[in-house]
C-alpha cells in the first residue's frame, strides 16, 4: 500500500489514522509524509516522492490511499491501481477550503476509485 498525504500542508490526521491501521494488518506500506509532523511507525517513509519515483511505486502497490489530489489520483488510474480518497476538509484544518470534498464528489462511483469520506472509513 502506498499513502500519500500531498505536500502542501501537515495531514497529521491521516498518519496518526494510518499508525493504528496498519500496524494490525501487516501490511508493506510506504507513506508520503509531506509537511506532517507526526511520523508514521510500522511503515516506510519519505517526506516527498519526486514524480518518477511515484510511476515506479505504482508499479509495486496495488492500492493507493490518497488526499483528493488530482494529480496522484490519474496517475494510479492510468497504472491500473485502486485508490482510496479520503479528502481533507477545510473545517479540521485540512486545506484552505473543500475544493477536495468537491473533488471526491464528483468522482464518487467511477471505476477504480473508493471514497472515505474520514479517517473512520478508512
Amino acid at each position: 500500500m502506498l499513502i500519500t498525504v500531498g505536500m502542501q500542508l501537515r495531514f497529521d490526521r491521516r498518519i496518526n489514522a494510518m499508525n493504528g491501521i496498519v500496524p494490525s494488518q501487516n501490511l508493506g506500506v510506504i507513506v508520503q509524509t509531506g509537511k506532517s509532523a507526526d511520523l508514521p511507525y510500522n511503515m516506510k517513509s519519505h517526506k516527498r516522492i519526486a514524480p518518477a519515483g511515484f510511476a515506479k511505486l505504482f508499479q509495486q502497490y496495488d492500492l493507493i490511499v490518497n488526499h483528493a489530489g488530482i494529480g496522484i489520483i490519474l496517475i494510479a488510474l492510468w497504472a491500473g491501481r485502486q485508490v482510496v480518497i479520503v479528502p481533507r476538509l477545510f473545517e479540521n484544518g485540512g486545506h484552505r477550503n473543500n475544493h477536495q470534498v468537491a473533488t471526491a464528489r464528483n468522482l464518487t462511483g467511477r471505476d477504480g476509485l473508493l471514497i472515505a469520506t474520514g479517517e473512520s472509513e478508512l
